[in-house]
């Protein structure tokens, strides 16, 4: 059965109070029935104090994976976006979608009054083909020599005139039928039934969600360990369960101001998640496949050396040892020498994780619990904290 550490916590303190008053009364009591004895052997002088044993709890050291995580925001994105507007002059007749509608490349999205480019692409139409006619029968006199060259010629431009004119009376006919450039989801409608719009009037926001994207920036040094298609893990700012991407592209400059270079990523489109939300990013970045690893409250610091405290192998008390914290992910931290080699801590060891910050070398200890790890985080369930630091392997 899982206990909450808070709980843990107060039950250990709960037992050092009466393992301390119970030394204390011990104490006491032997001063009163010695008082007689002690104050002839050295005027008043008791023996010297023991140190009480102090309530703990334990963890076993685990080998397992550990990765060094680079931690950012980003705004999240669409991959295309682009306002629809109308092409022509025309009053709006019809919505045929709104704000949240996905739709296919070339849907209808809305039609505008179109009677007058009905009129216009018929009249058009008719004189297309009346000077077609007119160039076929100049074309047959021209065979025979019946009418002047300039004539004929004139005759063929006024046909090729009208061509133009039929196929613009068409192209204005087929705007007040305004389509979807590309398949996605409408974000925005920006007009109503009976609305006047004129060439460049924005009707529609549309976006391609599927994937979406977000941009961070990644130092150089850093950079040269990211791939594409790397698995990233985001989480949404306003809360909810991570979610898995990947990195889609990497710009190939460094951007000398910052000496970052973007990294692009994919998000696909899950709940939650809207163009615009804020994420926080975690990119992997290097992994020790061997970590040995304890919780971070096993870590005790001193000015700017760490230690954690190991049990004996009679479990009466802990000796100190000096390390080096490696790669963080989650709750886990990596153990390493202070020169940065191999952990001092061996695998299967047990450390204090509860109770270590009151102890030092070779004090005292009473064992309440002992518990193993917790699993190793997945990518969809390691939780990002928006106080991590960008640099999770590197701590002075």
């Amino acid at each position: 059965m899982h206990v909450p550490t808070a709980f843990r916590t107060v039950l250990v303190c709960l037992l050092f109070v009466l393992l301390a008053t119970g030394c204390g009364d011990t104490s006491a009591q032997g001063q009163g029935r010695g008082g007689g004895r002690g104050s002839g052997m050295g005027g008043g002088k008791g023996r010297p104090a023991t140190r009480d044993a102090i309530a703990v709890e334990a963890v076993v050291v685990r080998q397992q994976p550990l990765s060094s995580i680079y931690s950012s925001t980003a705004t999240l994105r669409p991959r295309r976006q682009a306002t629809v507007t109308a092409r022509t002059k025309g009053v709006v007749e019809r919505l045929l979608v709104e704000a949240g509608d996905e739709v296919r490349e070339g849907a209808l999205l809305a039609r505008l009054e179109d009677a007058d480019q009905r009129i216009a692409a018929k009249r058009a139409r008719l004189m297309r083909d009346t000077k077609r006619e007119e160039h076929a029968r100049s074309e047959e006199l021209s065979s025979q020599g019946l009418i002047a060259v300039e004539v004929h010629a004139t005759k063929r431009r006024e046909r090729d005139e009208s061509e133009v004119d039929h196929e613009r009376a068409q192209l204005d006919l087929a705007r007040t039928r305004v389509k979807a450039p590309f398949a996605g989801r409408i974000l925005e409608r920006q007009v109503d039934t009976g609305a006047t719009v004129s060439d460049g009037t924005a009707l529609f926001i549309l976006a391609d969600l599927t994937p979406m994207e977000a941009d961070v920036d990644v130092s150089e040094r850093q950079v040269s360990q990211l791939q594409v298609g790397q698995p990233v893990r985001v989480r949404p700012d306003a809360g909810g369960d991570a979610v898995a991407a990947r990195i889609s592209r990497i710009a190939p400059a460094v951007r000398a101001e910052t000496g970052t270079v973007k990294v692009t990523i994919e998000v696909d489109e899950a709940e939650g998640l809207r163009p615009g939300s804020f994420l926080r990013v975690e990119v992997v970045t290097e992994t020790h496949e061997d970590a040995l690893v304890v919780p971070r409250n096993a870590l005790v610091a001193e000015g700017r050396r760490w230690h954690v405290f190991e049990l004996s192998e009679d479990r009466q008390s802990v000796r100190q040892v000096d390390v080096q914290p490696g790669f963080e992910e989650g709750e886990l931290v990596e153990l390493r020498a202070p020169d940065g080699g191999p952990s001092p801590v061996t695998e299967g060891a047990l450390v204090i994780s509860l109770g270590a910050p009151a102890l030092s070398d070779g004090a005292p200890v009473k064992v309440f619990g002992e518990h193993a790890l917790p699993e190793a985080e997945t990518a969809d369930e390691t939780e990002t904290t928006s106080d991590r630091r960008g640099r999770k392997g590197e701590r002075s």
